[in-house]
C-alpha cells in the first residue's frame, strides 16, 4: 500500500505541478535506524581507516594518515602493531589502499604505492607479497595496474583501473573493472563504470563535474561482480563466464539540485584547489612562474538533480549483501542511507547510520562505523549487524 506522503505527492502532481512531471512518484522504503551502539573502541584514529575482521574476532586495521597497521581487540581494548611502512618484502609503503578477506581466512592488503599485494595469515601476521603489475612491457604503466578491491573464493582478485590514452584527455572515460588470476597473470575485463569526467571549456576553465551520474560496484565472494548503474539505479550481476544478469531497478527518489547548491559546490572546489596550488608553489620555488589554476564553472545546462550514488565502491558484509550508499540530501548533514541488496542484487531493506558517522566495515555479527569528534579524530564503534 502506498504511504500517505506518496498519495499526497501524487495528488499534487495530478493538480499540475511541473516539477513532479520530471520525477515520477515512487514508493521508496523507509530506512530503519541501525540501532544502539554496542561499544566504542577506547583509542581514536586519525583516519581514514580501513579494516577487516580476523578469524578470532580481532580487527586488522590500517590508520592511513599515521601509516599504522594494527590489530585491535574490542574485548580487551588491546592494540598491537603488525607491520610498518617501508620497502621490505613484508612491509607496505605509507598505507594500504584496501584490506580484503581471501580464501582460507587469510587477508590480502593492497599496497597502492608499490602496486603489490601483501598476504596476511588468518591471525593477521604478514606472510608474503607479490606484484600486481603485468609482466609484459606494454602494461608496465603504473596507472594501468588494477587497484585491488576484493578477492573471490578461487583466489582471483578483482579491481579497477584507469586506462591511459596517447591523446587528450589522456585518460579513457570511466573505470575498467578487471578480474585477475595471480597464478597465470591473466586479466579478464568485466565491465566499464561511468565516473565524473574531466572537462575544460574552450577558454580553459574547469567544469565542475560533481553533478554527473556515476556507477558503483563490488566483487562478491563467488567471483561475480555486482554493478549498480547510477543513471537509473539498475543492478547488474557480471558472472565469471562473462554473462550479465540484470537484477532489476531499485525504487529511489532523486534529490533536486538547486543553482544555489551548485554554486556552493563550485566555490568550495575553487577554494580547495586554490589552497592546494598555493601550498605546492610555496614548497616548490621552481613553480613560482606557473600559470594560475583554472577558474571553475558550472555545467551548461545545469542538471536538475543530484547524482544518486556518491562513491564508486560498495561495501559487502559476511552474508554477501551489498550496502549501497544513496544520496538523500544535497550535503552530508543528516543520517546516511544504505540500501541493502542480497547476493542476487534484490532489495532487502534500507538502513540508516547516524549523521556524521562513516561506515568502515563488517564483522560476522557487527557493523563497524566511525564517528568524528571536534578535533577531527575517528572513534570506531560497533553495532549489531541487521
Amino acid at each position: 500500500m502506498r504511504s500517505f506522503a506518496a498519495r499526497v505527492l501524487a495528488a499534487v502532481c495530478v493538480a499540475g505541478s511541473a516539477g513532479c512531471a520530471r520525477e515520477p512518484v515512487v514508493d521508496v522504503p523507509v530506512a530503519e535506524p541501525i540501532g544502539a551502539v554496542i561499544d566504542e573502541f577506547p583509542e581514536p584514529f586519525t583516519g581514514p581507516i580501513r579494516m577487516v575482521e580476523l578469524r578470532d574476532g580481532r580487527l586488522l586495521l590500517i590508520d592511513t594518515r599515521e601509516s599504522r597497521l594494527l590489530r585491535l581487540d574490542f574485548a580487551t581494548g588491546g592494540v598491537d602493531s603488525v607491520s610498518r611502512s617501508g620497502d621490505g618484502p613484508l612491509e607496505f609503503r605509507q598505507s594500504l589502499f584496501r584490506l580484503a578477506l581471501a580464501p582460507g581466512d587469510s587477508v590480502w592488503g593492497y599496497d597502492l604505492r608499490r602496486r603489490r599485494i601483501l598476504v596476511f595469515s588468518p591471525d593477521g601476521e604478514p606472510l608474503r607479497g607479490f606484484s600486481t603489475i603485468a609482466a609484459d612491457a606494454d602494461r608496465e604503466v603504473t596507472m594501468n595496474s588494477p587497484w585491488m578491491i576484493g578477492v573471490d573464493s578461487a583466489g582471483r582478485w578483482l579491481g579497477y583501473s584507469l586506462q591511459l590514452l596517447d591523446r587528450p584527455p589522456m585518460i579513457e572515460p570511466g573505470y575498467l573493472v578487471l578480474r585477475v588470476d595471480p597464478r597465470s597473470g591473466r586479466q579478464d575485463s568485466i565491465t566499464r563504470l561511468a565516473r565524473p569526467s574531466n572537462q575544460r571549456t574552450e577558454v580553459g576553465s574547469q567544469v565542475v563535474t560533481n553533478f554527473e551520474d556515476r556507477d558503483a560496484w563490488t566483487p562478491l565472494p563467488d567471483g561475480r561482480a555486482l554493478v549498480v548503474r547510477g543513471a537509473g539505479y539498475v543492478v547488474e550481476l557480471h558472472q565469471p563466464d562473462g554473462r550479465v544478469d540484470t537484477a532489476g531497478r531499485i525504487a529511489h527518489r532523486r534529490v533536486p539540485l538547486t543553482r544555489a547548491d551548485a554554486e556552493r559546490v563550485r566555490d568550495s572546489t575553487a577554494k580547495q584547489i586554490g589552497a592546494l596550488v598555493a601550498a605546492t608553489m610555496a614548497n616548490i620555488p621552481q613553480l613560482k612562474d606557473a600559470p594560475p589554476p583554472p577558474t571553475h564553472v558550472l555545467p551548461d545546462p545545469l542538471p536538475t538533480q543530484w547524482p544518486l550514488l556518491t562513491e564508486p565502491e560498495i561495501a559487502v558484509d559476511h552474508q554477501a549483501r551489498a550496502w549501497v550508499r544513496v544520496r538523500t540530501q544535497p550535503f552530508d548533514s543528516g543520517p546516511t542511507r544504505f540500501d541493502v541488496l542480497d547476493r542476487d542484487g534484490r532489495f532487502v531493506r534500507a538502513v540508516e547510520l547516524p549523521a556524521g558517522e562513516l561506515l568502515v566495515g563488517f564483522g560476522r555479527a557487527h557493523l563497524f562505523a566511525a564517528r568524528r569528534d571536534d578535533d577531527g579524530l575517528l572513534w570506531l564503534r560497533r553495532y549489531a549487524l541487521p
